[in-house]
């Protein structure tokens, strides 16, 4: 473990000599980079996969996807950016006319190009469990951070913040690749000055750091961000219907008994049992169905129920199509995947949640 570590924290501390192994043949490449991904996802949101471990209903495929999102969200763009960096120094080489490193070999070595944005984007995840924000480390997504219309200074610092390290470190890698240093004949890479330990249990420290801030600041608001369940009282809020006739409220149903889902255009299933829902919502007039999109606007919601349902569908008043644009009412109600159907008794109370796609008997039972 401590090879690997010393690779991944050589590039930070001793990039030519560590670039230098790797171009000679070095063990390491793809599959160091494969681990490490690993590593900075599962540390990145230790609150996500604590709900995971609490809560049944994901189970193994919940994980799978957790850090599938994690690794598109943190991780892809900063790698496929890295590897390709490689692939044009490989053309560069042939174009002048010099081939001193293998192309596969130096596209593999770019990817620790990556693992500055990796460890910045760890810790800038714990430091926001500590409660600072960090928006300049590159944890935080580039489409939220513009959001907010940050300022010229702003966006060069989150840039250098997020990319600068790297980008020095393509510049080592540039001058290391056009006159690597040659191991003695016949006795391979190892022939090649060692690699230092140090940065390799530096490396270690710095992520049992980040793992035990950050699972320990999970472990302390674990109430705070567990998936609700019965017996939890339902957060009240207020959203645009998606027919345009104006805003419903929570509170306009206290007393009464009401299905909340949370749905997306985005979501199969969803879409797929979206008539069948209307249909129930139409033979139990009785029951108070709101059906929340997750983002988009009331117009793009409103078109894609005309083209589901029909232009003019039959009645259902008590199934209210309501737009959650900015997602907020989403994130208050911890949803982390769709479908999902929190049943509220009159109290306030949720007294039934199913994740998924749920049965008519289901939908029956919160109806009475």
């Amino acid at each position: 473990m401590i090879g690997w570590l010393s690779r991944i924290g050589g590039c930070l501390v001793a990039p030519r000599r560590t670039f230098a192994r790797l171009l000679c043949g070095e063990h390491g490449g793809v599959g160091d980079m494969a681990l490490f991904l690993l590593v900075v996802m599962i540390g990145s949101a230790p609150d996500q996969l604590l709900r995971l471990l609490g809560d049944g209903k994901s189970g193994l495929v919940g994980g799978i996807l957790l850090l599938v999102s994690l690794w598109v969200a943190y991780s892809l763009g900063p790698l496929l950016i890295s590897a390709g960096l490689g692939l044009v120094l490989a053309f560069a080489q042939r174009f002048v006319g010099k081939r001193e490193v293998a192309p596969d070999a130096l596209i593999s070595t770019s990817t620790y190009l990556w693992v500055p944005v990796g460890l910045l984007s760890l810790l800038g995840a714990q430091a926001r469990a500590l409660g600072w924000d960090a928006w300049m480390l590159p944890h935080a997504p580039w489409s939220s951070f513009l959001e907010g219309h940050p300022g010229a200074w702003q966006i060069a610092l989150k840039a250098l913040g997020s990319y600068g390290w790297s980008a020095a470190l393509a510049a080592e890698l540039a001058r290391t690749a056009s006159a690597p240093p040659r191991p003695v004949p016949s006795s391979g890479p190892s022939s090649l000055p060692a690699l230092p330990r140090y940065p390799g249990w530096l490396t270690l420290g710095v992520l049992l750091l980040a793992y035990g801030v950050g699972f320990s600041a999970a472990i302390a608001h674990y109430d705070e961000i567990r998936a609700l369940r019965a017996g939890d009282r339902a957060t009240r809020f207020t959203l645009p219907r998606a027919d345009g006739q104006g805003k419903v409220t929570l509170a306009d149903f206290s007393g009464k008994p009401l299905i909340v889902e949370f749905w997306a255009t985005w979501c199969p299933s969803c879409v797929e049992f979206l008539p069948t829902l209307h249909a129930w919502a139409i033979a139990h007039p009785q029951a108070i169905l709101l059906s929340v999109h997750q983002g988009g606007t009331a117009e793009e919601v409103r078109a894609f129920l005309e083209e589901r349902l029909g232009k003019t569908p039959p009645p259902a008043p008590r199934f209210i199509a309501l737009v959650d644009e900015s997602e907020r009412v989403s994130v208050a109600y911890r949803v982390d995947s769709v479908p999902v159907f929190f049943a509220v008794a009159p109290d306030g109370l949720i007294r039934s949640v199913h994740w998924g796609v749920p049965s008519l008997d289901w939908l029956d039972r919160q109806a009475r």
